[in-house]
């Protein structure tokens, strides 16, 4: 397994493990609130049940009368929504700092030489302690990788540029805008309450983020549509930007680099992040059409296709898969257009046939999302039943 396979697995597997726990904070947060609020007017109204909407009056003042104790709960209750989620985005652009800081010391390992560009020394009282060359290798790359984390995120991309060779990191980058806001909206968080201040709007404007809407001094949110998008910008120019150097650093390992992105676009639309995989693989086939085989562009085309199908855009899943002459390619490839098309007559016919060399068995079957209506349809139940001796 490459190294950059561990990466970006790492990078992806710690981000949506930080997006499932925001899932539940809100969810959580919101139910606590609401079971608080119902009891408390309960409470006052001497067991009332809560009106429904349409019963509810205009009030004539916007006051609610409370003890001091049930305003501390209840500010207390307030408090935690507001910052539980700003705690885990912060967590969210560190779990990036550590990604960028491996994606660096891998171009090290790849550019061995890129070493005689570290200027700097190692006193003979440290030397002493290493036990080898390769020791001491690697503490020069970490004390060089700690002094460019001191830089902000746009540093990082334009050392990687300039070290790497290679053209597109801060320019021609649609994730870029978003991201350097993310990233500067983190930084509000940790250092300034969220209040938009001159630095956060300096940086944005120098980089062109628009944030013509904001004034000095307004509290900046994470709310439930603030947190999934930095997410998804997040997953999104993490994975991409990893692609880029992966295959511009080690061109060898191309086709290993290819299949890596299918099976996690498959893990990405089991997760349900649908619109990234869209983003993810519109790239692959926009800007890097030239490093994929034929093979890579069918399988990215048969994902985007299922994931348009997920998202509930069966048209648009049609319109892709039909620029295609699907009858012309192998049994696999039938088996998941008929699939995708609500074909379950023909694809029980497909299935029935498959041999051993499709490179698709009963289990990828049962478990991959392409085939998640297919296994619900008495049709293809039969045919898989028929093929494998067991139900699906």
């Amino acid at each position: 397994m490459s190294n950059f396979e561990v990466i970006i697995e790492d990078y992806y597997t710690k981000l949506q493990s930080l997006k499932f726990s925001g899932e539940i904070v809100f969810m959580l947060m919101s139910s606590t609130f609401k079971d608080s609020f119902d009891k408390y007017f309960k409470e006052e109204n001497k067991g009332a049940e809560i009106p429904k909407e349409e019963e509810v009056t205009e009030p004539e003042n916007d006051s609610i009368t409370m003890t001091y104790r049930e305003y501390q709960r209840f500010k207390t209750l307030t408090n935690g929504i507001d910052i539980l989620p700003k705690s885990l985005l912060v967590s969210a652009v560190s779990i990036y700092d550590v990604f960028i800081s491996k994606i660096i010391e891998e171009f090290f390992m790849c550019k061995p030489d890129a070493l005689s560009m570290i200027n700097q020394d190692i006193k003979f009282s440290e030397l002493s302690t290493f036990t080898s060359i390769e020791e001491a290798k690697k503490h020069l790359i970490w004390r060089e990788i700690d002094l460019l984390l001191r830089n902000s995120h746009i540093e990082h991309l334009k050392w990687l540029e300039k070290k790497c060779k290679i053209n597109g990191l801060t320019t021609d980058n649609k994730w870029l805008l978003n991201f350097i806001e993310v990233t500067e909206r983190r930084n509000l968080f940790v250092h300034n309450d969220g209040i938009v201040n001159k630095q956060y709007i300096g940086v944005c404007e120098e980089n062109g983020v628009d944030v013509s809407h904001l004034n000095e001094q307004e509290r900046l949110k994470c709310d439930k549509e603030y947190f999934n998008k930095a997410f998804s910008v997040l997953y999104e120019f993490g994975i991409l930007l990893a692609h880029t150097l992966w295959r511009k650093l080690l061109p060898e390992e191309i086709d290993q680099a290819n299949n890596f992105i299918h099976d996690q676009s498959v893990n990405m639309i089991i997760d349900g992040n649908l619109d990234s995989v869209i983003e993810i693989l519109t790239y692959f086939k926009d800007k890097l059409s030239r490093q994929l085989d034929e093979e890579s562009l069918m399988i990215i085309d048969i994902n985007l296709a299922q994931t348009y199908k997920w998202k509930g855009d069966q048209e648009k899943c049609e319109e892709l898969l039909n620029k295609r002459k699907w009858m012309t390619y192998n049994n696999k490839y039938k088996l998941a257009y008929y699939c995708l098309m609500n074909d379950y007559e023909n694809s029980a016919k497909i299935l029935k046939i498959l041999d051993e060399q499709e490179e698709i068995d009963k289990d990828q079957i049962r478990n991959w999302p392409l085939f998640k209506e297919a296994r619900t349809n008495e049709t293809f139940q039969n045919s898989f039943q028929e093929k494998f001796g067991e139900p699906i």
